[in-house]
């Protein structure tokens, strides 16, 4: 904008003041609308991880090709990639849980618990505000227990004491000692606002048994998920000639760590479609702000 269009503008407003207000109130208000339908729009087509580089984030599927099924037991899968792969890194396992929190006023809270392994923490990236995160020693038996907590229990629960650290609380009746919290915005893998050690009985795991657990990894930089999922199809088939009675229909690929919500072919076109209505929509309002303001 130069100095001739300010001075343009200025006269504007003097002669015509109802005139430009309503023009340029209704631009501003038609632009508005249209970002604002724009990452309406955008969210339910193309979600996004809300983590540092999010869209290098994956879920590591398995597959039963005789069941046409999601297998989730493969615990065993996972200690065999942990030290990552050639394309993935920061393998992390987790699951979720309902958990009875004893809060610091004496109230009991139903609260969401992901039990989670001490990657996870590095493949998201994000660090607590206060404390530390989960280790590999949490998840050793012997360890006693300890979580991280979401800072929304801490402040609304725990008056954000700076010294709340170390202090113990009940998970269940189990006495938990609080070792970290994380950002309100940290809510990892969904809605999670508090964090366990996953412990695995690594002495007593067996191919595709045990608990059910989901996989998460980050793609190397440079990786795609053709990539990776070509790396997974070599891994997926060595693992059905170490465990044929599991695995020989068990197959491994990437999937996007956020699902759209929208997922029918015709629904996301009819839905991307709505983004080029509300763009004519804007440039005709445009159109006729501009007409007033010359008129």
């Amino acid at each position: 904008m130069s100095w001739l269009d300010l001075k343009l503008a200025f006269r504007m407003l003097l002669r015509y003041p109802v005139l430009t207000l309503v023009a340029s109130g209704s631009l501003a208000f038609a632009i508005a609308i249209g970002a604002a339908a724009f990452a309406f729009i955008s969210l339910f087509l193309w979600p996004r991880m809300p983590l540092p580089d999010g869209d290098e984030i994956v879920i590591v599927r398995h597959y039963d090709r005789a069941a046409s099924q999601p297998e989730s037991r493969v615990v065993a899968d996972f200690l065999r990639w942990r030290g990552g792969t050639t394309t993935l890194t920061d393998v992390a396992a987790g699951r979720g849980m309902a958990r009875n929190l004893l809060m610091g006023d004496g109230l009991v809270e139903p609260i969401s618990v992901a039990e989670v392994t001490a990657s996870t923490f590095a493949m998201t990236r994000v660090a607590p505000i206060l404390g530390r995160t989960l280790t590999d020693a949490d998840a050793s038996a012997a360890a006693p227990p300890v979580v991280m907590i979401g800072e929304r229990i801490w402040r609304d629960r725990f008056g954000a004491d700076p010294g709340f650290l170390g202090r113990t609380i009940l998970i269940s009746d189990v006495p938990t000692a609080v070792v970290g919290v994380m950002p309100a915005a940290f809510r990892f893998p969904s809605t999670y606002e508090v964090w366990q050690p996953l412990k695995i009985n690594e002495g007593a795991v067996q191919p595709r048994a045990g608990i059910g657990v989901r996989i998460w990894a980050r793609m190397k930089p440079g990786v795609t998920p053709e990539l990776a999922n070509a790396e997974l199809t070599v891994l997926s088939a060595q693992h059905a000639a170490v465990w044929p009675t599991t695995h020989v229909s068990l197959v491994a690929d990437v999937q996007p760590a956020t699902s759209p919500e929208v997922n029918d072919p015709e629904e996301r076109t009819l839905l991307a479609s709505m983004n080029g209505v509300i763009a004519l929509m804007v440039l005709l309002v445009s159109g006729n702000g501009s007409s007033l303001s010359a008129g």
